[in-house]
């Protein structure tokens, strides 16, 4: 249930421009915490009915189990965007994720983490829906002692970080990702 509520509030569909920002990390017990940050144009978000919202888990603080991970969600409604958060913790990084597009190994000494967008593509769109999408953007971020990563490094090696359009995300059949070599201690 909850990964087609997340998939469902990533996309509110078509509506309006919306950007995301999703950023992982490891906790101090070694847990992996993914946060996922929202904003959804408000003429879009007020489209949709109350019920519609609700399956978006982006109102009032809820909690949900997935496979593998917890997820704590919750919503601000400001002036001009929605706001929906989504805090996933993952305390088992070794497991398989199926719900997710989370995969961590190991190469040589260093922790490799991969990750997704959590948005499904392979859609079509036409030409109205990427002109609605235009200029929506998803950052996919990884903190952490970053040692080689696929994105761009970020000033002092802590932070690595890829931005696609919402549009690509949408249409890609491979979700757009993320790679980082992380140092171990």
């Amino acid at each position: 249930m909850f990964r087609y509520a997340l998939i469902a509030a990533t996309l509110v569909p078509l509506a309006a421009c919306m950007d995301v920002e999703q950023t992982a990390w490891f906790a101090p017990d070694g847990s992996l915490i993914i946060s996922v940050e929202a904003q959804v144009k408000r003429q879009g978000w007020d489209m949709l009915t109350p019920e519609k919202r609700a399956e978006y888990m982006c109102g009032e603080p809820v909690a949900s189990q997935i496979t593998g991970a917890t997820v704590e969600a919750s919503g601000e409604t400001r002036r001009d965007v929605q706001v929906c958060r989504y805090l996933i913790t993952i305390p088992d990084v070794w497991a398989p994720l199926p719900e997710l597009p989370i995969q961590a190994s190991m190469e040589d000494d260093k922790l490799v983490l991969t990750m997704g967008t959590l948005m499904e593509g392979g859609a079509a769109l036409n030409d109205f829906q990427r002109m609605v999408l235009a200029g929506g953007s998803w950052v996919l971020r990884i903190e952490g002692d970053i040692h080689a990563t696929t994105g761009s490094l970020e000033e002092g090696g802590m932070s690595t970080s890829r931005t696609v359009s919402i549009t690509e995300a949408r249409e890609a059949v491979d979700r757009p990702g993320i790679r980082a070599w992380l140092r171990t201690q």
